[in-house]
């Protein structure tokens, strides 16, 4: 049987009947010559303003006509803005002009102005990719990394400019911003590049598209030239969606959601097209469907990414103003769908900086820049959006409020709504532990959606607003090797990994099959809150089982026991001497495999930790990081001399495990596109089943002995119980 018949069982059990039906469709379509027959490649000269309106409406009416939005520029517009500073968005509007573009958040990269729009920004070699060939002909671009590519073109620069020309009124951000698109259009004639291979990159150039021509309406009434481009624009961008509709059906995920999301606001706010009414009855239905089906009962989004949730809860926002501002309100359903995806975003976020854990597939989307805020900073669409669903703020004033202010939502000075306390997300599969000046969060998922990540069990760790353990992110979709989606896997995760297997099948780029779904066993926490902990479960190959328990005391110490059963056994041994022994961060040893039983195979558990990259020293057994809040110790027992420590891709201290591969280790991707040291930690044990590893977290300048935990006289304890319980 080959891999790919061996994997069709799990495709048809997991994804469904009816995605695959629509991928099919989808690939029938494009390997037929439908797709490029529906989707003529033409000039466009060849289709003027007039050839898409409606029979009585005139050039004249419409380039002087525009429906309700979110905001009127003029007196009221002004004074909403003047309690913002500006200096932010005029240096990076500055930048613009000057050809800097800072990509997916990250610093300026020089690209020109105007760039060279089939020229790969961030390239670990020039990359260009030819503009002249239909679009379908770009599905196997070599290693091009069409997400690189693409980021320039939905326009993200838009907003900053539009912004800059409203906080100052200054004619030249309106020209860069016309300049850039003009530019863009001639080397992009309708169908043809790489830039019209997904509609939903059609989709968020609609949504940039809609910003320009009402931020900066009186500037483009006196230029009707640039006007009729814009529109011109709109109305084929529209056009390439419902082409290709099959294939984001097919993925149920942000694809849908954002492809309806532009359907709906051309048909909404551009009435005068002759297929408005058709694109506007198509996109909210599939934008209804998509929010009701997409977000969880817990509020977690079905693509398991905090990153692609922003973007989710970004669009559906945007959906739910224009509709409310037109007097066509979405359902209670999908408006409850989006209540429940903002509250969940706001338990995973720090409300001192605005940053989430960086978990699943991080693209480095944030498609409505509307505020001066960091790329990673949650707040301003958080804010926004509890504002419109619930009429109250999630966060004290702050720069994050501009964007209420474009959205037309009243700010005011109240302070924030008190944080949510929940901590079980079992839909979403993620489990928090909060200790006074630290956090834990567990994945801990039974997947009802294609994951993107192999990271059951992965855990994060923060330390006041330090992400100290954390997820490694994404960094490139498309690259060399080993650089190629590197950090999805399972050993890129803070996790545990049996005999160097995948716990899943790894079936495509962005796809795994044969689900590994996890089992919460449960949480306990002292009658006085000194001590929490919970425990969960996943099933692995070959018949193992990883079982996890993670315990928070005094909000110093964190303790993490990882555990290698034989899948049978699991359930078994509850209550035996699991364990039982004693340790201190001091340096005294956990015996392990007291009384446990014995077996004859050989087996290796090699367990991960992504670390943050503070000055570090390894010695008496323990690795100490010095940050800004003092210091932070790590230990894995038994023993530390199993371990090796990577920096940036190299070994700094340790012995190399056998079978690592460097390259990859000791990089953390904060958004998509780059990669910055990090310090990762590999321990290994090997022997028979059942394999543990105990993880012993100190954070701050305490005293071990103010730490120590006797398990051997908790034997009658609850934690003991609940730790030992199958």
């Amino acid at each position: 049987m080959t891999s790919r018949s061996r994997l069709l069982i799990p495709a048809l059990r997991e994804l469904g009947i009816a995605a695959l039906y629509q991928y099919g469709v989808y690939q029938f379509a494009m390997r037929s010559g439908l797709l490029r027959r529906r989707t003529k490649p033409y000039l466009w000269s060849d289709r003027p303003l007039e050839s898409w309106l409606k029979s009585e409406t005139s050039v004249e009416q419409v380039l002087s006509s525009r429906e309700p939005f979110f905001f009127e520029p003029g007196k009221r517009l002004q004074e909403a803005l003047q309690h913002f500073p500006s200096e932010d968005v005029r240096q990076e509007a500055g930048e613009i002009l000057a050809g800097r573009f800072r990509l997916f958040g990250g610093a300026p990269v020089p690209l020109g102005n105007p760039p060279d729009w089939g020229k790969v920004p961030l390239a670990d070699e020039p990359d260009s990719v030819p503009l002249d060939r239909h679009w379908t002909r770009y599905g196997a671009q070599g290693r091009s990394d069409l997400r690189l590519l693409w980021e320039p073109a939905r326009f993200g620069s838009a907003f900053i400019l539009c912004r800059a020309y409203q906080f100052t009124g200054q004619r030249r951000y309106a020209d860069g911003v016309c300049d850039l698109f003009t530019s863009w259009l001639d080397s992009n004639q309708p169908n043809c590049g790489p830039h019209w291979v997904s509609g939903q990159e059609s989709a968020l150039r609609i949504l940039a598209l809609i910003f320009i021509w009402h931020a900066l309406a009186d500037f483009l009434e006196a230029s009707p030239t640039r006007a009729g481009d814009i529109l011109v624009a709109l109305a084929v961008s529209a056009e390439r969606i419902p082409p290709t509709l099959s294939y984001a059906r097919a993925q149920k995920n942000n694809h849908l959601l954002t492809e309806a999301v532009g359907l709906y606001s051309v048909g909404l706010l551009m009435p005068w097209f002759e297929r408005s009414a058709e694109w506007k009855k198509l996109g909210r239905r599939w934008l209804t469907r998509a929010l009701e089906d997409q977000v969880f009962e817990d509020g977690g989004y079905i693509q398991y990414s905090t990153n692609y949730q922003r973007l989710a809860l970004n669009a559906g926002l945007w959906a739910a103003r224009l509709a409310e501002i037109h007097g066509e309100p979405l359902p209670e359903t999908t408006l409850d769908a989006l209540q429940r995806m903002t509250e969940f975003l706001g338990s995973m976020t720090d409300p001192q900086n605005g940053t989430t854990p960086n978990w699943g597939h991080n693209d480095g989307s944030n498609i409505l820049l509307l505020s001066s805020c960091e790329h990673a900073d949650y707040r301003p669409v958080l804010q926004a959006a509890t504002r419109a669903f619930t009429g109250e703020s999630a966060f004290g004033p702050g720069p994050w409020d501009e964007m209420s202010v474009w959205l037309g939502l009243p700010v005011k000075g109240e302070a924030g709504m008190p944080r949510s306390e929940r901590t079980d997300f079992p839909h979403a599969g993620l489990y928090l532990v909060r200790g006074e000046s630290s956090r834990a969060t567990l994945r801990c998922a039974r997947f009802t959606a294609r994951p993107a990540h192999s990271d059951q069990l992965h855990l994060d760790l923060w330390w006041n607003q330090h992400n100290l353990a954390r997820d490694a992110g994404t960094y490139r979709y498309a690259a060399p090797p080993p650089w190629e989606n590197a950090f999805a896997g399972a050993a890129a995760h803070n996790s545990l990994v049996a005999d160097g297997r995948e716990p899943m099948d790894r079936a495509g780029r962005f796809l795994w099959l044969n689900w590994s779904n996890a089992r919460f066993l449960g949480r306990w926490q002292a009658e006085d809150g000194s001590v929490q902990a919970l425990a969960a479960e996943h099933p692995m190959r070959d018949g193992f089982t990883h079982r996890r328990s993670v315990v928070q005391a005094g909000g110093s110490l964190w303790v993490v026991l990882d555990e290698l059963l034989d899948r049978g056994a699991a359930t078994t041994h509850a209550g035996t001497s699991t364990h039982a022994g004693t340790g201190t961060l001091a340096g005294t040893d956990i015996p392990t495999g007291a009384g446990a039983p014995t077996g004859t195979d050989w087996h290796r558990a090699r367990l991960a930790w992504s670390l943050i990259d503070w000055p570090w020293e390894l010695e008496d057994q323990s690795l100490t990081l010095r940050g800004e809040e003092g210091p932070m110790q790590l230990r894995v027992t038994p023993g530390m001399d199993d371990i090796a420590l990577y920096r940036a891709g190299e070994r700094v201290a340790g012995e190399r495990q056998p079978t690592e591969d460097p390259a990859v280790l000791g990089w953390w991707s904060p958004t998509y596109g780059y990669k910055e040291p990090a310090l990762t930690l590999v321990a290994t044990v090997e022997g028979s089943l059942p394999l543990r590893m105990t993880s012993w977290w100190r954070l701050g300048d305490v005293e071990p002995q103010d730490l120590m935990l006797n398990l051997e006289n908790l034997a009658e304890d609850p934690l003991l119980a609940f730790l030992s319980r199958g």
